[in-house]
């Protein structure tokens, strides 16, 4: 059972003045939209960071006493064993009974690491209210229609794997979870939807989740085993570990069920190479795959502080190849820096996404690829658009910057 901290007993003053230092930075951290806190040693001081928007801020410096003490409450409550020098893992519900934070449940994942002045700590912050789905949040996610669209296509289709890709902290699992809750809400929970977590991070009315654990030997793939005894229409598999795994899951596609994954890739085509060096045969991978959506966040242009800037003329010149109507980079607009957006220019994010549909010619693609820059190359004859071109949309269409859409998408 995941403990509160607010729960947790103070032992003394000291812990006590610990865990009010804690609360007030986890608090502060909600408020400023962070995701991540990081509390970092250095030789004589500690940094405190919050990751906003994907990137990191330095919040305050401390001497060493007062972060250790609040690392030690951090373990205490979420009964970690405070001796071992090991790297060590644990999870707190920040959720407050009375106060100006009643209400807000927010999960924290927190993480111990040594280095070579003192223990690092980072806490995850996986706010529900962040992810909590409305009702057309499929549609909400995508930042043209015509995507919304082509997405929705895939995950119609009555079998097949649809495969969603990216880097950490790209916002796969809010597609994830936006993807079965439309499935759930497009068949009107008619059909028997299970899907697979390391961990659970949100309940969806009309789908069965549950809960792996790797380390204790209830593996993904010995849960898809199982779980085929019982009946389910939508199979959902929040990670592709091993080739175990990546086989059960195509097929189970190729006999009759939509397979819903996500795996750690920079790309479509990367997602595509990363498979086959698993081991996952080229026709068994053509055969199963309806669908590979890849994503990224970038930046949004904060709308309280944007002005139009004019850009450098080499870099849009170098951009001509790159996407259609490239000359209207010329003029793009860029965050001055103001107090709703913490002087960064920036406020909230936005996904690219790059979607390539099943296609029965894919085996022979990949058969002929050597390395993803000829997979890429040939996808992009295919007419799928790369993350870097729709980026450069956004940056055209006022959405982010230009320097943001190369910084972030650089394939």
């Amino acid at each position: 059972m995941v403990k509160n901290l607010f729960s947790f007993q103070c032992l003394d003053e000291e812990e006590r003045l610990a865990l009010d230092l804690l609360t007030k930075v986890i608090r502060d951290a909600i408020a400023d939209r962070a995701s991540d806190i990081h509390l970092v040693p250095q030789a004589q001081e500690y940094v405190m960071r919050y990751r906003i928007d994907g990137v990191l801020r330095e919040i305050a410096r401390h001497i060493p006493s007062v972060p250790a003490s609040m690392i030690s409450v951090a373990r205490k409550a979420a009964v970690i064993d405070p001796a071992s020098a090991l790297p060590q893992e644990g999870r707190l519900m920040f959720d407050a009974t009375s106060g100006e934070m009643k209400g807000s449940a927010p999960m924290l994942r927190l993480s111990f690491f040594p280095t070579a002045f003192g223990e690092m700590m980072t806490i995850k912050i996986l706010d529900p209210g962040k992810l909590e789905l409305q009702k057309g949040k499929l549609d909400r996610i995508f930042s043209h229609e015509e995507e919304a669209s082509l997405a929705r296509t895939i995950l119609e289709k009555p079998y097949g794997v649809v495969i969603i890709t990216g880097p950490a902290g790209s916002g796969k699992t809010t597609t994830y979870y936006a993807a079965l809750e439309y499935l759930a809400e497009k068949t009107r929970q008619q059909c028997s939807i299970i899907s697979l977590e390391c961990p659970v991070e949100l309940q969806l009315d009309g789908v069965i989740q549950t809960t792996v654990d790797p380390p204790g030997g209830f593996t993904f793939a010995r849960a898809l085993k199982s779980l085929m005894q019982q009946d389910p229409d939508i199979i959902g598999c929040s990670e592709i570990q091993d080739l175990e795994t990546a086989r059960l899951l195509c097929n189970i596609a190729i006999t009759g069920h939509l397979v819903i994954t996500l795996m750690h890739s920079a790309d479509v085509a990367q997602a595509i190479m990363r498979l086959l060096q698993l081991g996952l045969e080229p026709y068994l991978l053509g055969m199963s795959v309806e669908g590979i959506i890849a994503q990224r966040l970038v930046r949004k242009v904060c709308r309280n502080c944007s002005e139009e800037v004019r850009s450098n003329p080499e870099i849009v010149e170098q951009l001509r190849d790159e996407i259609d109507g490239y000359e209207k980079l010329a003029v793009t607009v860029r965050g001055k820096g103001c107090d709703k957006c913490g002087g960064s220019g920036y406020r909230g994010r936005v996904a690219v996404y790059e979607i390539l549909p099943g296609d029965r010619s894919l085996d022979s693609i990949m058969m002929k690829c050597r390395s993803v820059e000829e997979l890429r190359g040939a996808l992009r004859g295919k007419g799928c658009a790369s993350q870097k071109q729709k980026a450069l949309r956004l940056a055209m269409e006022g959405v982010t910057s230009l320097e943001e859409a190369l910084r972030w998408t650089l394939v």
